[in-house]
């Protein structure tokens, strides 16, 4: 058995997914699946795709009522017992991230610790 890994840019994100398997063909074929999972889940929850389960939602106006996906109204379920646990620290919505992180930027760039402590003491996070 042999580690076989793999870096790929998903999701807007840098991912490494590493497996063991018994050879490269089997590697492979593990490492596929994990790319394909990731990006079908992508195409459920991303917010830049008209199709998505995402803008599905964020297009009904919040008194109508209407079906959604099974899988991401029990991820959407799980998100609100993490809510309450935390408090209100744990928020599944970007709109917090999206205000400390320019994610549209070319150059990588982290919010100061000022930026966040601002942020945070004006938001209750």
């Amino acid at each position: 058995m042999n580690e076989y890994q793999i870096q790929c840019k998903l999701m807007g994100s840098a991912f490494e997914l590493i497996v063991v398997a018994h050879d490269s063909t089997e590697a492979d074929g593990f490492l596929k699946a994990g790319i394909n999972e990731i990006k079908r889940i992508e195409e459920l929850l991303t917010e830049f795709k008209p199709t998505s389960e995402t803008s599905r939602i964020n297009s009904f106006p919040a008194n109508e009522i209407f079906t959604i996906d099974s899988e991401v109204h029990q991820l959407l379920q799980r998100c609100q017992k993490l809510y309450n646990i935390s408090q209100g620290a744990f928020d599944v919505s970007m709109a917090p991230l999206k205000k400390l992180y320019s994610f549209k930027r070319t150059e990588e760039k982290l919010p100061t610790t000022d930026d966040i402590q601002s942020y945070t003491s004006k938001n209750r996070i």
